[in-house]
Formats: structure tokens, sequence, C-alpha cells
């Protein structure tokens, strides 16, 4: 199963980017949220067995951004083995 996303020319330039770190200068509404969840799951799906975190300043503020927005609406349900709301963790296949 492939999973098809549509990103700006400057998010896809972001990335492309072999760079280690990525520290992006953008504005509201640029999609560094959308991106960072690309990115995590190209991660996940491109490194078996390798942990990936997303942090942000509070635990709620991650839950908000990342776990009840992007990552619920995006990923598909047969790449994923097990989900722990309360710990928000995913295992994937």
């Amino acid at each position: 199963m492939d999973i098809e996303f549509h990103f700006s020319e400057p998010q896809s330039t972001i990335l492309s980017s072999r760079k280690r770190f990525k520290i992006v200068c953008a504005g509201r509404r640029f999609g560094k949220s959308w991106l960072a969840g690309a990115m995590i799951l190209e991660q996940a799906l491109d490194c078996p067995k390798s942990t990936i975190w997303y942090v942000a300043p509070t635990r709620n503020m991650a839950k908000k951004i990342m776990w009840d927005t992007w990552l619920n609406d995006n990923i598909p349900r047969a790449y994923i083995v097990e989900k722990n709301k309360l710990d928000m963790t995913i295992r994937f296949v």
C-alpha cells in the first residue's frame, strides 16, 4: 500500500534534504506539523525497529498537534500493529 502526500515546493525541499538536523523558520499555515508527520511516517517505514519521537514543549501540545490530528488521521490502519492512546505510541508492521 502506497501513501501519496502532496507537498509545496518549500516543503519538498525540506523533506528531500539529507541533512541530519532540519531547522525551519516558517510562519503559521506553512505546514510544519504536516511535514513533521510525514517525516515521522517515512522514518518509521524505512527503518524497522527504530524509535521515533515527536517532541513539543508539553505533552498536551504534542497530543493536540501530532497525535490527535496528524497521526490518527493519516496513517493507514494496515500499517499499524498496535496503538496505545494513553502512552501515545504506535507500533508499525
